[in-house]
C-alpha cells in the first residue's frame, strides 16, 4: 500500500512537471512583437463593448500585442480581458525599449514601409511599435491609415520572425541604381538571409542586381520569401562562382528578402 501512494503521488506531479516544463519552453521562445501603443484615448473605453471593439480592432490591424505606459496607464480588468480575448500581449513600456518606434503621422505607405524596411537593414529585429497618436480621426484618412497599418504589419510578419536575433552584414555598396539599394546579409545559428531594400521615397530600381561577398560564395542557392502569405514559394536562384544575380523590380521605398542555402 505504501509503494502505491508513492506511485499515486508520481502520478499526480508528474504531469505538473510536465506541464511547468512546456510553459518555461514557451516563455523562452523569441517572439516577434507587433505592438500597439496604449493611449488615454483607448482607456477611455473601458467598458467591456467598447473595450472588446478597440482590442478586435487592433488584432484586425495585425497587432500582437498592446504597450502602455506608466502606472496611471494601466490597463484595467476590463482592458485586461478583453486583450486576452483575442490573443494580445500586454506590454510595458520597459518591455519594449527594444522595438522599433514608427508614428503613424501620415498615410503614406511608402514612407511607413520604407522606415520598416530601413530598421530591418539596420538588424533592429526585436519588433516595432505603431503609434497612431498624431493621425487624423477623418473617416477617409482613418480608412486609408489602416490600409498602410496593414500591409506594414502583414510585411512585418512575413520578415521579423525570420530575421529575428540575426547578426547582420552589409554587402553591397554600388553605383547607378544600386547607389539606393541596401543589401544586407542576416545570419543566425540555423539560417541565413538576403534583404534588398530600395531606400529611395522617388526612385524606382528595375536593374537586376549582382550580390557577392562573405557568406554568399560557398552558397548553392538562393530563394525568395514571398511576401504573398498565399504563395507556397518563391523563385529560385542558382549562386555560381560565389556570385548570385537576383532581381530587384523595387517600387521607392519597397524591399525584397531571400533565404540563402548552402
Amino acid at each position: 500500500m505504501r509503494i502505491l501512494a508513492v506511485n499515486c503521488r508520481w502520478c499526480v506531479l508528474l504531469p505538473l512537471l510536465l506541464l511547468v516544463g512546456c510553459v518555461t519552453s514557451d516563455a523562452s521562445r523569441p517572439h516577434y512583437s507587433i505592438a500597439m501603443r496604449y493611449t488615454p484615448t483607448l482607456r477611455e473605453r473601458e467598458t467591456p463593448v467598447a473595450a472588446d471593439r478597440a482590442m478586435n480592432a487592433m488584432r484586425e490591424l495585425g497587432c500582437n500585442a498592446i504597450v502602455f505606459d506608466g502606472v496611471d496607464q494601466a490597463p484595467s480588468d476590463t482592458l485586461h480581458r478583453a486583450a486576452e480575448r483575442v490573443g494580445l500581449s500586454l506590454l510595458q513600456a520597459d518591455d519594449a525599449a527594444t522595438l522599433v518606434d514608427i508614428r503613424i503621422g501620415d498615410v503614406s505607405t511608402t514612407n511607413i514601409l520604407n522606415r520598416y524596411h530601413m530598421s530591418v537593414s539596420d538588424g533592429r529585429s526585436d519588433g516595432i511599435l505603431l503609434d497612431i497618436s498624431a493621425s487624423s480621426d477623418d473617416g477617409q484618412d482613418v480608412a486609408m491609415r489602416n490600409a498602410a497599418i496593414k500591409r506594414l504589419t502583414d510585411r512585418a510578419a512575413r520578415i521579423g520572425p525570420r530575421l529575428q536575433g540575426a547578426t547582420v552584414t552589409p554587402l553591397m555598396s554600388a553605383d547607378g541604381d544600386e547607389a539606393v539599394l541596401s543589401c544586407t546579409l542576416h545570419e543566425s545559428t540555423r539560417r541565413a538571409y538576403l534583404f534588398l531594400h530600395n531606400t529611395s521615397d522617388s526612385r524606382f530600381v528595375r536593374t537586376p542586381v549582382k550580390i557577392s561577398g562573405q557568406g554568399i560564395q560557398a552558397a548553392r542557392r538562393v530563394v525568395e520569401v514571398p511576401f504573398d502569405p498565399h504563395a507556397l514559394v518563391g523563385e529560385v536562384h542558382h549562386v555560381r562562382l560565389g556570385q548570385v544575380l537576383l532581381p530587384t523590380d523595387l517600387a521607392p521605398g519597397d524591399a525584397r528578402l531571400f533565404e540563402v542555402f548552402w
